[in-house]
């Protein structure tokens, strides 16, 4: 009998600790975002997609200007005070979560990290996985709740991260590894076998051979070719054109 009356009391207990956002398959929050800004748009679409996914719950997106009730998934840096949140402390691509007041927030940085909060949000309280190209792996529930006591900071500690995988080409794939490609990160695209975008041999090829390597007594110039490195015209001329690329 002592054992039954215990389990009785900790029920509440447990219920009290989490905030519903699903309930026998029905949305019990909205998400509340700024429809202007569209990284923040990006993880309001990513939250309601997986959760009607788990639970086939759609909830609502709401712009930012709506009546917010407690509960609701606010994205975005909301003018609704939170005590003891530093946001200076939010680095790039770097964001906040907490549930600690009765919201659902998802503050963050510069950069992609409201969309980096987002995924953090369902991978580690709710179990989603993406392993491969359009392969995410979660388990359907009726059911979905958080707990109430969240307050994480999480900045990157890398800058960028890139990988050759096939699976970069699934667009989500790529947000939920915090996945970059050289055109979004690196000065006019130059990333990696760059000798020909500096110094083309369409265009140096025929009037300076010189510039590239000897082989076999022979030189060689082409859009795959080495240059002569020994060559002080070519030490010049890549630096002028790589300062004039950090310049514009």
């Amino acid at each position: 009998m002592r054992h039954s009356l215990l389990f009785l009391y900790c029920i509440p207990l447990i219920t009290s600790c989490q905030l519903a956002v699903v309930k026998n398959g029905k949305p019990q929050a909205r998400i509340v975002v700024n429809q202007e800004d569209s990284t923040a748009m990006q993880a309001a679409n990513l939250m309601q997609d997986f959760l009607k996914r788990i639970s086939g719950a759609e909830l609502a997106i709401i712009p930012d200007d709506s009546k917010i009730e407690k509960g609701d998934i606010l994205i975005g840096d909301f003018q609704l005070p939170l005590k003891n949140l530093d946001t200076s402390q939010i680095k790039e691509d770097g964001f906040f979560i907490s549930t600690q007041d009765g919201y659902i927030r998802i503050v963050g940085g510069k950069g992609k990290g409201t969309i980096y909060g987002a995924v953090t949000l369902l991978e580690d309280y709710l179990g989603v996985r993406y392993y491969a190209e359009n392969m995410p792996v979660y388990t359907e529930t009726k059911n979905i709740a958080l707990p109430a006591k969240i307050n994480k900071i999480d900045n990157p500690s890398f800058r960028y991260r890139q990988t050759q995988g096939y699976s970069i080409k699934d667009p989500v794939y790529k947000l939920w590894h915090r996945l970059d490609e050289p055109n979004e990160v690196f000065a006019d695209n130059l990333w990696v076998h760059t000798f020909n975008s500096i110094l083309p041999a369409a265009q140096y090829g025929e009037s300076h051979p010189e510039y590239y390597a000897l082989i076999n007594g022979e030189r060689r110039p082409g859009a795959a070719s080495q240059w002569c490195l020994t060559n002080p015209e070519v030490l010049e001329l890549a630096a002028a054109r790589i300062d004039a690329i950090f310049k514009a």
